[in-house]
């Protein structure tokens, strides 16, 4: 207590959207990739074709896992958790769309409706999560999260 009175410090609730997307992101764009990853490790047939692609698997890996640490983050209300978080899924999915776009040029016409879907989700997405996370209303989170934090 001041000479003012009681401090009080200005609690804002989390945001509907920063539970959502945080926790869609944490499965969807960290866990679920890493456990493919894993999968594809422990194959046979990937074995025989680490040595060519072990720099796409060692991306993969990292952008999984810094999916995961930087959506816990977001969730908690970090600031530059935030930042970091939107550069990744920016990476995550524009990646995807990179990817399908290069099947589709290359003449997999058997899934070419399924890739431009893909290649829609991969644009779609980032955007989605660049727009509501620079809102004014979910700033305000990250603003008196981490004031809160930077009180204690």
């Amino acid at each position: 207590m001041d000479e003012h009175g009681p401090s009080q410090t200005t609690q804002v609730s989390r945001p509907l959207g920063v539970w959502i997307l945080t926790i869609y992101a944490l499965i969807f764009a960290g866990i679920l990739p890493l456990v493919v990853e894993f999968l594809l490790l422990i194959s046979e047939e990937t074995i025989d074709a680490l040595n060519s692609s072990l720099f796409f698997l060692i991306s993969a890996v990292a952008i999984g896992f810094g999916i995961l640490i930087t959506s816990a983050l977001t969730w908690r209300g970090n600031n530059y958790g935030r930042l970091a978080f939107l550069v990744l899924i920016t990476i995550h999915y524009g990646l995807i769309a990179f990817n399908n776009a290069l099947l589709i040029f290359a003449g997999e016409q058997e899934t070419g409706l399924a890739n431009i879907g893909r290649i829609f989700q991969g644009v779609l997405y980032p955007v989605l999560y660049i727009w509501y996370f620079n809102r004014l209303e979910t700033k305000r989170f990250f603003i008196a999260t981490s004031t809160s934090q930077d009180d204690r």
